[in-house]
C-alpha cells in the first residue's frame, strides 16, 4: 500500500469514527426519547444497527455517484425582454 493511500484510507477512517460518534448520540436521543414515552421528531426514524466501515464506504460512493448524475439544474431563461424597452 502506498502512502498516499493509506493517508486516503486514514482520513475515511477518521470520518466514519465521527460517523459513529453522531450515530451513537442520535441512537441514545432516541432511546431517551422514547423511554419517556414521547415520539421522535416528525421525519425522524428509528435507527436499526450501526453500518459497518465497508456499508458507510459504499453509501458515500453511492452519493458521489448520485451528485454526479444529478441533472444541472437550469438556469433562468427569459424569452420576453419587453420590459428592456
Amino acid at each position: 500500500m502506498s502512502t498516499g493511500s493509506s493517508v486516503k484510507r486514514a482520513q475515511l477512517r477518521w470520518k466514519y469514527e465521527n460517523f459513529c460518534t453522531a450515530w451513537d448520540n442520535e441512537k441514545l436521543f432516541q432511546k431517551i426519547t422514547l423511554s419517556s414515552g414521547k415520539d421522535l421528531p416528525e421525519g425522524m426514524q428509528v435507527l436499526a444497527k450501526k453500518p459497518t466501515f465497508k456499508m458507510w464506504m459504499q453509501a458515500m460512493e453511492n452519493q458521489k455517484q448520485a451528485i454526479a448524475s444529478a441533472p444541472p439544474e437550469k438556469a433562468v431563461e427569459v424569452k420576453d425582454t419587453s420590459w428592456e424597452e
